[in-house]
């Protein structure tokens, strides 16, 4: 009797523990039973860009980051050009907010990291700026 409860206790601790992992919205290789995880589109760079309009350049660039929402770069190899997609806040009639967004991104990976590419910034009213650098 005792085993089957011990038995019992492991498998209710194991499926709340594997629960906890897939619940959390989080890919968990673990809760899949694989043991290499999917890595993700593009590498985050939210923080570095907000930090960068807050500290770096005119005032209206700082206003710029309470409005970013996300930012994805991906990296490009050996001379290719390096892709973003800055996700912001903007509504349907703010173009030129787009656009300024669009060129402060593209100043910044020029100053900073000093590479090519070419910026997408995406509005939820489906309404988006591209630039190149």
């Amino acid at each position: 009797m005792k085993i089957t409860l011990r038995s019992a206790s492991v498998a209710a601790a194991l499926a709340g523990c594997c629960l906890a992992l897939v619940s959390c919205g989080t890919d968990h290789p673990e809760a899949r039973g694989t043991a290499t995880a999917t890595p993700a589109p593009g590498v985050p760079a939210l923080r570095a860009f907000r930090t960068y309009l807050r500290t770096q350049g005119p005032k209206a660039d700082a206003a710029i980051a309470s409005h970013v929402r996300g930012v994805r770069v991906h990296e490009a190899g050996s001379g290719a050009r390096t892709r973003a997609t800055v996700e912001v806040d903007y509504g349907v009639w703010d173009d030129e907010r787009l656009d300024r967004t669009a060129e402060v991104f593209a100043r910044w990976r020029r100053s900073v990291y000093g590479d090519h590419g070419h910026v997408r910034v995406l509005a939820p009213a489906k309404m988006d700026a591209e630039r190149d650098w």
